[in-house]
């Protein structure tokens, strides 16, 4: 069944809009800030595309285009035409002046074109100098180690070219908190010891939301959990630059805005109680700062975070907002990494560059990116693993002893000698007990379940203010209330298929202290509609 949903551009005025359609390939809106009718549809490639009535669907908005690029691309035929009128006047002017003698050779005159064209070459072409201490980071798409730059990757939708915009942004805002703090933003919030539980504490991604400059009413309690209800105001909004339109899974299990983006801990469970100095550590870890100098593999060699499919939580999360990569294959596999792609997906770097790592990368290619000091280098050739001998390699496809692949594990120590055989003895024996007890996880992994819902705890949660400053399409609106309410809002299909005019209903009102309860029988009531309770969502029905 075709699904019309994501982001996109207004034709019009520019303003950024975002449709929900199921069953249907392409339809008819109202802008809400510009008035004007526009036509979205899938192209052949899976993207969204706007346009007016009457243009051609070619000549449209991608989802992915600013609207200054539309404008540059639409006004270059005249803008070209007035360079060519002006160079002939010009030409005319220098004729003139010149009394008709001798002119440059055409080598000559087109000499600053070619020169500009070489240069572009020179700059499209180029490799990024290596440094001997830093591992090999080709920008090539064609890497044997699976690496590529994320311009050089394909383009697979649209709603990945969003997801690659906001792990950007997300870059920018650590760049800019590290170019003050030479360090990267801690894992948890600073707290002044009233927060003892690292649940309870706001994570990274609140520390750097950009609208706490905007808006300073939004300054949430940093003593208190990001939990408490005076934090809703702050912890319930949807930030779309955390999220990718790829995935559905956009609200956390306890009905919270979520993110589809998580930091890197490193290599391993305990990655992120590690030190920073340790060769499995990332950046990101409990209860400790990594400066700019413990990431002595190189920023650009060195994982920064990633997305997720699975898992998801909160973005004030602190204790959900990193996790390390523990079991393979690490893209799309039990640790929930992914951005919605089956062949690989971007992830972004300590410098704030994003590269696209797809599904035949090595997964020791991985480790070594999710280490910000293991001193490996980014080549699958070389041998030596981030850490110890005893680290357990843990796979999902490898689910017994015999089958682990000694190759991915260090090189084997010199013997102890004689005066710790008892210890070692002892230290052999509690390895191998973890490891059995490890595969055993993995002949029996645990089934992640849906969890039951309580539809009403989440209807029944106040909302402080809910404004709507232009009318807008009625299944605009409940897409946004879904995210909010943290449960799946459906139209009943057979009532109220895909073409009916009554889910392009306009609806507009302004509502203070209301229950969701509430605010949905009244953002229903205008166009004759209730809600059902079903079993995993809230139905929209016609009035009888």
């Amino acid at each position: 069944m075709a699904v019309l949903t994501g982001d996109f551009l207004c034709p019009k005025c520019g303003a950024k809009l975002r449709i929900n359609e199921r069953g249907k390939k392409s339809a008819q809106i109202d802008c809400p800030e510009c008035g004007d009718q526009i036509e979205v549809k899938l192209s052949s490639t899976g993207k969204l595309i706007a346009f007016l009535p009457g243009e051609r669907p070619s000549s449209g908005v991608r989802a992915d285009e600013p609207l200054w690029e539309r404008r540059k691309r639409d006004h270059f035929p005249i803008f070209l035409g007035g360079i060519v009128l002006l160079t002939l006047v010009l030409s005319g002017l220098w004729w003139i002046g010149a009394g008709g003698g001798s002119r440059n050779s055409p080598d000559t005159m087109d000499s600053p074109a070619k020169e500009l064209a070489e240069k572009g070459d020179q700059i499209a072409n180029a490799e990024k100098p290596k440094k001997p201490s830093e591992k090999d980071t080709s920008s090539s798409s064609s890497s044997v180690n699976g690496i590529s730059e994320s311009h050089a990757a394909k383009k697979v939708s649209g709603g990945d070219s969003v997801f690659v915009r906001n792990l950007k942004l997300l870059g920018q805002q650590v760049e800019i908190y590290r170019s003050q703090h030479d360090s990267f933003p801690p894992a948890l919030c600073p707290s002044d010891g009233n927060v003892p539980s690292i649940e309870d504490r706001f994570s990274w991604l609140a520390g750097l939301d950009p609208a706490l400059k905007k808006d300073h009413s939004l300054l949430p309690q940093w003593n208190l959990s990001w939990r408490d209800p005076l934090n809703d105001r702050f912890v319930r909004r949807r930030r779309k630059e955390l999220l990718n339109p790829s995935i559905r899974l956009q609200v956390s299990p306890d009905h919270y805005p979520a993110s589809n983006i998580v930091g890197i801990a490193g290599v391993g469970h305990d990655a992120p109680r590690l030190p920073a100095n340790d060769p499995r550590a990332g950046i990101f870890g409990i209860d400790r700062t990594t400066k700019v100098t413990d990431v002595t593999d190189g920023l650009s060699n060195t994982m920064l975070a990633a997305g997720i499919t699975g898992k998801v939580s909160s973005w004030a999360d602190g204790s959900a907002s990193f996790r390390p990569f523990v079991l393979e294959p690490y893209i799309n596999g039990p640790d929930g990494f992914g951005s919605g792609q089956k062949n690989g997906m971007p992830v972004l770097m300590a410098d704030g560059s994003v590269r696209f790592l797809n599904k035949e990368t090595e997964p020791t290619i991985i480790r070594r990116m999710a280490a910000m000091a293991d001193a490996l280098p980014l080549d699958a050739s070389v041998p030596g693993e981030p850490g110890s001998k005893n680290i357990v390699l843990e796979s999902a496809a490898k689910q017994s002893e015999k089958n682990i692949d000694p190759k991915r594990m260090d090189a084997p120590v010199s013997p102890p000698d004689d005066r710790k055989k008892v210890d070692e003895s002892k230290k052999a024996t509690t390895d191998e007990n973890n490891l059995k007890a490890d595969n055993s996880k993995e002949k029996n992994p645990p089934v992640e379940q849906t969890p039951s819902i309580d539809f009403e705890k989440s209807l029944s949660r106040k909302v402080l203010k809910f404004e709507l400053i232009h009318p807008a399409p009625l299944e605009s609106v409940l897409v946004e209330l879904e995210a909010m309410i943290g449960v799946r809002i459906d139209f009943d299909q057979q009532q109220i298929g895909a073409d009916d005019d009554i889910r392009r209903f306009k609806v507009g009102f302004s509502k203070r202290n209301v229950s969701f309860r509430e605010l949905l029988t009244e953002l229903l009531k205008p166009a004759s509609l209730r809600y059902e309770i079903s079993k995993d969502r809230i139905v929209i029905r016609k009035k009888e």
